[in-house]
């Protein structure tokens, strides 16, 4: 008998690293259909729009009432979203956000790993740097800066900068 994919994953996550939300990122990737409660003693304003962005049904904060855990699966195994009041809002703020005055999106299609990294090259990080606090290679942040000056149309490490002061990106952490 083959076994399926169950019908939620309820994955709690340490936002204190971009690694819960790259995996949130992955498995929407290898399983678009599966349904995905992320849950995180984080904020749903913070947190809970990167869990959303990154791929997630829903995000519930691991201070929430107990039987909304209940009532995010139940509305998730049924086909919807769960979208706290709160978070909801913290959405809505994210949308607005990231459009600029040209009606593009400030943060087009970066993954987590790539929006983590563009946050410490505007911040005046070595790739030596980067690659250390992130357990990565040189040669694997030169990639993400590589994707990045391509994905934003940018030519340098200055125009990156730029951009993220430009658009208060450091100031709006969902993106």
């Amino acid at each position: 008998m083959a076994v399926g994919l169950p019908d939620i994953l309820i994955l709690g996550i340490d936002a204190t690293s971009d690694s819960g939300l790259d995996a949130v990122t992955r498995l929407r990737n290898l399983y678009p259909r599966l349904a995905i409660l992320v849950l995180s003693a984080h904020s749903e304003t913070d947190v809970g729009v990167r869990a959303m962005v990154a791929g997630a049904t829903g995000f519930l904060s691991k201070t929430s009432a107990p039987e909304l855990l209940v009532v995010a699966v139940h509305q998730i195994v049924r086909g919807g979203r769960y979208v706290s009041p709160v978070l909801g809002s913290a959405l809505a703020d994210h949308l607005y956000l990231r459009h600029s005055a040209r009606g593009t999106a400030l943060y087009p299609s970066l993954s987590e790993r790539e929006r983590t990294v563009l946050l410490k090259i505007s911040k005046g990080y070595t790739t030596a740097t980067i690659a250390v606090q992130l357990k990565l290679s040189s040669k694997t942040v030169g990639t993400y800066r590589a994707r990045l000056l391509k994905k934003l149309g940018i030519k340098s490490t200055a125009q990156l900068t730029r951009y993220v002061i430009e658009n208060d990106l450091d100031n709006h952490p969902s993106g």
